[in-house]
């Protein structure tokens, strides 16, 4: 009875370790992915400090209105051809990629007129400089400099900005290659140990009859070599604002890059293996949403507009002032997106249809949230009034997250050896023990054989053999 129990027990822990590891296989074949703190103390100083975009409410300097007209149109240009560049020129005063309410009613207007000139770079022009806008000196970091010399103009889906420690624009780009600590990094935080600066408004350079109470600067917080970010914060006109960062890191394990991307659901900054994608910048999210966006602009109304995308590699025309009519019937297609992802879940009836990009996430992310503390100012005068920045690192340290497996090869081959050991008793040390008697049996074997060889090959050693036997 002893002996069929023993074998009962053999047969029993046989059966359960061979369920537990087709169990275990089951969930490495899953192949779950999952996101666990790597380290809750990464130094905030080994990230760099955020691209920080100013962008006007108000688009247009009026003041400049007259050298414009004077520098795009013909000296012998008609009262009626006057008319309609500065009636265009006022409607680009609030003129964006998701605000296109401006160019409402341009069916009823002579837009052949100025179908020669070149839209975005009237905008550009008029656009407010730095100097016009930036009042004394800025501060990052403790130390002072000049605002115009790092407030670098650069497009965006706002139109034209004042973009600091940003390497999209060319100009920006040889800062990069001439200053090797540049983007800029910042160790320390607290406030006024961050980015300081103060923008002015002066009504007497915007556009006459224009509505100013939401008046003030969109604020835009983006990584250095990403082109625009749809998420903006207004602050207002006579306010002094906190901005306290908090970034948050996270990346994707390196032996993801051997899984397909149907699988990670990412791509790493060096990928291009989707053909939304901004030449001479890594992959990034909002890179290749506003790729993407561009080539809706074409789709539908066959031109492109510089004023927010970047024309590298891009064939298509730019759009004159009659396709803005066309920009203006599809504005809520452009002013909406939706998700790929979520088409399945919702009634077609139900589904807002607007641009549908598919861009996976970056496999590195690092984002900003922040938090806003906003005060009331003072105002320089009746006409002038300014807004006051301080952005700031929250902690010198910040939450570094990674994705990874949840099972990868060596959780399965330690859960394996888990198993093994429960249910057999068995272990590493007696596999090794196994076959190291496993190799001195074999070896033991091949001595035996060999001498038995010897003996039968040598006659004298053979009669020896059965003299000593006689005599016994």
């Amino acid at each position: 009875m002893l002996r069929y129990f023993w074998a009962f027990c053999v047969l029993l822990a046989t059966f359960l370790t061979i369920w537990t590891c087709n169990m275990l296989s089951g969930k490495y074949s899953d192949r779950v992915l999952m996101t666990v703190v790597q380290n809750s103390q990464y130094p905030v100083f080994k990230i760099d400090f955020p691209a920080i975009a100013v962008c006007t409410k108000h688009q247009i300097n009026w003041k400049r209105i007259q050298k414009a007209r004077d520098k795009f149109l013909p000296a012998d240009a008609s009262n009626e051809t006057i008319e309609m560049f500065m009636s265009f020129a006022k409607r680009l005063d609030s003129f964006k990629f998701n605000n296109f309410q401006s160019m409402e009613g341009l069916e009823n207007e002579p837009l052949y007129l100025i179908n020669t000139l070149s839209i975005s770079k009237i905008a550009q022009y008029l656009a407010f400089r730095c100097e016009e806008i930036m009042i004394g000196t800025c501060m990052f970091a403790g130390q002072p400099f000049r605002c115009c010399k790092n407030f670098i103009p650069e497009k965006t889906h706002l139109g034209m900005c004042l973009v600091f420690n940003s390497v999209v624009s060319p100009q920006s780009k040889q800062m990069a290659i001439g200053d090797k600590f540049y983007p800029y990094k910042n160790s320390k935080n607290g406030e006024g140990r961050g980015l300081v600066f103060m923008v002015k408004r002066n009504v007497s350079n915007e556009v006459p009859g224009v509505k100013n109470n939401n008046s003030g600067i969109e604020l835009m917080i983006k990584k250095p070599d990403q082109w625009t970010e749809w998420k903006t914060y207004h602050l207002r006109v006579n306010t002094d604002n906190e901005i306290i960062l908090q970034p948050q890191l996270t990346v994707a394990h390196q032996e993801l890059k051997d899984f397909p991307l149907s699988f990670r659901k990412c791509l790493f900054e060096h990928e291009k293996s989707t053909r939304f994608f901004i030449p001479g910048l890594d992959y990034h999210l909002w890179n290749c949403k506003i790729q993407c966006y561009q080539d809706y602009l074409i789709k539908f109304c066959n031109c492109t507009i510089p004023l927010f995308f970047n024309l590298n590699g891009i064939s298509a025309r730019e759009c004159t002032a009659s396709d803005y009519i066309c920009v203006y019937k599809n504005r809520e297609t452009f002013s909406s997106g939706t998700d790929p992802k979520i088409e399945q879940f919702v009634e077609p009836a139900e589904l807002v249809r607007g641009i549908s990009c598919p861009c996976p996430p970056s496999c590195t992310s690092l984002t900003f949230p922040i938090h806003l503390n906003t005060i009331p100012a003072y105002n320089f005068s009746s006409e002038i009034t300014a807004t006051r920045v301080d952005i700031y690192y929250q902690s010198e340290v910040i939450m570094q997250y990674l994705t990874t497996l949840k099972y990868s090869i060596w959780d399965l081959t330690g859960y394996f050896g888990g198993i093994v050991t429960l249910f057999v008793g068995a272990s590493l040390l007696t596999s090794v023990e196994l076959i190291h008697f496993g190799i001195l049996e074999i070896c033991s074997c091949f001595r035996r054989k060999n001498s038995n060889k010897q003996l039968q090959g040598n006659p004298k050693i053979r009669g020896n053999m059965k003299l000593g036997l006689l005599y016994k």
